[in-house]
């Protein structure tokens, strides 16, 4: 590995303080906002069981990665950055390299399976949906294949080497045959495979959702499973927006044509931001598209306030919802599943119609209180709303 670099970066020598202040200033916010960002989503995941999908564990296999990102692989990248040459030994840029390769490889391997688990709980509803344990295995197996993929320079396929305009150091392709095969084995496995299946299962999603688009308007859990489809189509295409322009770069550019192409530092920096920045805007995502989510941020952000949880999509038990009953001046909470329907007894219970938040009894009650014995009762109003009674 050459890590005999010039003592000053070539195209920074001089660089003006402020500029360097300006990027320093960049990559601490990045790292604030992921760290904070990823650990609101990792607790709105494993503080409610009912958060514990299969895809939501996935999401926080992803949120570890960006934690990683976050704690790893920015501050060796911002200490390049402040010392303005390169810092490192040979094992700490075997590090940085292994880091960054781990990140990269484990966030798209991750979104390749949420795809994949999206196809089979949108498109095969009728089989085995994916569980809870698949999600522990296929998050385990990402990080052993990255780690592996990673480790390939330090194993002797090609070598990692420190590159001026990167900052960091990087796996080179130009070194021997193994660096050859190297790459385009990288090319094959971290893009066109991931990326084939992606493709292939958001078509597939796209295709099964325009065909039953009648059925999910009828459907709540259908519309909540749509919803989190979408969400988890943003993340990807967020995904591939970030990591465009930094892939060609550092996969194309720079090991095939570094010599022949000149690359401004200043937009090299901006390509790198943007790698960096996907590390903190899922968790946003997570809290705009998707109402559980939001819900646990504000329960997080906000105990004191107390919110109401809204179903899962994977099919996961629905949480209660208290319900409030108002009879002369009087506020009785009455817990939502204790009301039930009964088809044998619906001219003697009255009339039940479903909204979109939960069911509600379409005749209102207000002759008199309803008194509560036991909060698993259920409770029916008569027809002609005239009294309240209880059947134990």
């Amino acid at each position: 590995m050459s890590t005999n670099s010039t003592p000053c970066i070539n195209s920074t020598c001089g660089t003006p303080s402020e500029w360097i202040a300006t990027k320093i200033g960049i990559i601490v916010f990045i790292i604030i906002t992921a760290v904070l960002g990823n650990l609101l989503a990792s607790i709105a995941i494993l503080n409610e069981r009912r958060m514990r999908t299969a895809t939501n564990i996935l999401l926080l296999n992803l949120a570890l990665l960006d934690f990683l990102t976050a704690l790893g692989r920015l501050p060796l990248y911002l200490i390049n950055i402040v010392a303005d040459r390169y810092y490192y030994g040979v094992v700490w840029c075997n590090i940085h390299s292994t880091i960054s390769g781990i990140c990269f490889i484990g966030s798209i391997y991750t979104l390749m399976f949420i795809s994949y688990f999206r196809y089979r709980i949108i498109c095969r509803s009728t089989t085995t949906r994916p569980k809870r344990h698949h999600a522990i295995y296929v998050s385990i197996f990402v990080w052993l294949w990255s780690t592996f993929v990673a480790l390939w320079p330090i194993l002797g396929w090609s070598a990692n080497e420190f590159n001026p305009v990167e900052m960091a150091c990087i796996p080179t392709w130009s070194v021997g045959i193994s660096g050859l095969i190297n790459g385009i084995l990288e090319v094959v496995i971290d893009f066109l495979l991931p990326f084939s299946i992606i493709i292939f299962c958001y078509i597939r999603i796209y295709i099964y959702l325009k065909k039953k688009r009648p059925a999910l308007k009828s459907s709540r859990s259908k519309r909540q499973s749509a919803l989190v489809t979408r969400t988890m189509g943003i993340v990807i295409l967020a995904f591939v927006l970030c990591y465009a322009p930094w892939s060609v770069i550092v996969f194309i550019v720079i090991p095939f044509g570094q010599e022949n192409v000149y690359i401004p530092t200043g937009f090299y920096f901006i390509t790198t931001v943007l790698v960096f920045i996907n590390s903190s805007i899922n968790p946003v995502i997570y809290g705009f598209q998707i109402p559980q989510f939001r819900q646990q941020y504000r329960r997080i952000i906000c105990p004191c306030k107390k919110s109401n949880m809204i179903t899962p999509s994977e099919g996961e038990p629905s949480s209660i919802k208290p319900r409030t009953c108002s009879h002369s001046g009087q506020k009785t909470q009455i817990p939502e599943e204790s009301f039930s329907f009964n088809r044998r007894t619906a001219s003697e219970s009255g009339h039940y119609r479903k909204s979109k938040r939960s069911y509600v009894m379409q005749n209102q009650i207000t002759a008199r209180p309803m008194e509560l014995k036991r909060s698993d009762e259920a409770y029916y109003s008569d027809a002609d709303n005239s009294a309240a009674k209880t059947y134990g």
